[in-house]
């Protein structure tokens, strides 16, 4: 929590929390996760309690068959009080982004998930409760997914954080 007690610290002095310091949050964060082996994070994808079934089918039976990540999940839909659920598709190691991208290839590409394809989320975020409009102003998630399209891992020897 040191991470997050610095920005609380910045927020408390009323000034405006500089990018730089949000940008250090997040790699100390990344960092302690990595420390203690907690680096599975997911891709959230957002679908309409209508699609969410054939949605779910499609990742479901992927994950089932070795082609996604470690494992997934899905939101219930009944009694739903929102206008969309989240379907997660989970990456053992967040900090690999061979297998990032990897995935979202899959996602995007081969399942044809576009529509409500979402960013990148380690569960370490949610463990410190960083969600939209958290209190630290900290982005909730690590990776646009636009931006992960156009990693080039072809020439790097490291393809961790």
């Amino acid at each position: 929590r040191a991470p997050l007690n610095m920005i609380s610290d910045i927020i408390k002095s009323g000034s405006k929390v500089p990018k730089k310091a949000k940008t250090w949050c997040v790699d100390e964060i990344m960092r302690l996760a990595k420390e203690d082996n907690m680096v599975v994070g997911k891709w959230l994808v957002y679908s309409s309690p209508e699609m969410a079934d054939a949605v779910w089918e499609k990742i479901a039976r992927a994950t089932a068959t070795g082609k996604l990540g470690c494992s997934s999940k899905v939101a219930p839909t009944r009694n739903l009080d929102q206008n969309r659920t989240v379907i997660c598709v989970y990456v053992k190691d967040c900090t690999h982004r061979r297998e990032v991208q990897r995935v979202l290839d899959v996602l995007y590409n081969h399942l044809e998930i576009k529509s409500g394809l979402g960013n990148f989320k380690p569960d370490i975020f949610t463990y410190l409760n960083i969600y939209s409009g958290n209190e630290w102003r900290l982005k909730p998630t690590l990776y646009d997914w636009r931006d992960v399209q156009e990693w080039d891992l072809s020439k790097s020897k490291d393809q961790e954080l």
